[in-house]
């Protein structure tokens, strides 16, 4: 080997030293850079709220199939994302009611409950789902709750005034349609209700 090639080799290799070294030293100022970290920190955070819409999408397209299986298995991925999301806890909920698991449907409630105690549509559905299975009690109970912290929503009154009925309550249920109409004059089960009465 010639003592040119041999300089143009040693040149080389100083050449891809100092770019090696250059790449090393810029990629710690990178990662060390708190900028830098933010954007890695918000890129994996839209990575994982992407990841969670789109298995929320697959729970909802299986349950609109009727492949509630499919569906409880998504929600219990998107659950494993977000834990406390209430809104996954609802959704998985119902479809273990619509599975007819009523004890592991109620199980869920009770635990959506206990993060989201002012939760109306937990409450609502779960009083539904107990008077469907014959506990009154619960179902009272539950009511009481989603009409007092949603003193405005029509349907919660006419589910509520429906067990009242069942209770023998009949003048608290007449005042609980009649409070559902006055929240919405073309509620057609309140009009219905009240004319049987």
């Amino acid at each position: 080997m010639s003592s040119f090639a041999l300089l143009l080799l040693l040149a080389a290799g100083v050449l891809a030293f100092i770019f090696v070294k250059t790449l090393q030293k810029d990629g710690m100022k990178i990662a060390s850079d708190p900028k830098n970290e933010n954007n890695m920190l918000q890129a994996k955070n839209a990575e994982i709220e992407d990841a969670f819409t789109k298995t929320m999408r697959r729970a909802d397209n299986a349950f609109e199939e009727g492949a509630y299986f499919d569906a409880e298995s998504a929600l219990e991925t998107a659950l494993r994302m977000q834990p406390e999301n209430e809104i996954v806890l609802g959704k998985l909920a119902y479809v273990l009611e619509k599975q007819e698991d009523y004890k592991a449907a109620a199980a869920i409630y009770d635990k959506a409950l206990e993060t989201h105690k002012n939760s109306v549509s937990l409450l609502a559905s779960y009083a539904r789902m107990s008077y469907s299975q014959g506990d009154k009690d619960k179902a009272k109970e539950l009511y009481i709750k989603a009409v007092g912290l949603e003193p405005y929503e029509p349907t919660i009154y006419y589910d509520f005034s429906n067990l009242l009925l069942e209770f023998g309550e009949k003048d608290a249920a007449k005042q609980g349609f009649e409070r559902a109409l006055e929240l919405d004059r073309k509620f057609q089960p309140a009009i219905d209700a009240l004319a049987k009465l």
